[in-house]
């Protein structure tokens, strides 16, 4: 659960207009995703790289350090066909059955 609320954290992240304050740390967990500057689009998924620091309850965490909750390869695309044409589009995940979290925490 607490994964799923850190990705929505960070899509909420990404769909701030660019006069946003930039995130470099917080005490909520930071999530990463790389596309290599590839637009996301919506369909087929494009592969791409996440990552999640999460050093524990009360503790900030940084944009500079190491992913210590996930660190692997995704497939994400975005979704929906009427929010297609808004400018805060949805966004599908997935995850390679060999992915696993590092952290043995269940949320």
């Amino acid at each position: 659960m607490k994964i799923l609320q850190a990705v929505l954290f960070l899509l909420l992240l990404i769909n701030l207009s660019l006069s946003a304050q930039i995130l470099t740390e917080s005490k909520l967990p930071i999530v990463i995703i790389n596309t290599d500057a590839n637009e996301i689009p919506d369909e087929p998924k494009i592969p791409a790289t996440m990552g999640i620091i999460d050093n524990g309850v009360g503790q900030i965490n940084n944009v500079g350090d190491a992913y210590n909750h996930y660190d692997g390869h995704i497939g994400i695309e975005t979704r929906g066909n009427s929010t297609q044409l808004y400018e805060k589009k949805h966004t599908r995940l997935s995850f390679g059955m060999k992915q696993r979290m590092k952290s043995q925490h269940r949320y």
